[in-house]
This record gives structure tokens, C-alpha cells and sequence, in this order.
């Protein structure tokens, strides 16, 4: 649910958030 929010983010964000969002 908090990564539909985060995959409108640009794709540099992405993968910055992406990594702790993952965990």
C-alpha cells in the first residue's frame, strides 16, 4: 500500500526509497 505512493516518485527517489521501503 505505501509503495503505490512511492512509484509516482521520480525514478532517482524510487530507488532511494525504495531500498528502506523494501525492508
Amino acid at each position: 500500500m505505501s509503495i503505490k505512493p512511492l512509484i509516482i516518485l521520480p525514478d532517482p527517489i524510487l530507488r532511494q526509497v525504495s531500498k528502506p521501503v523494501e525492508r
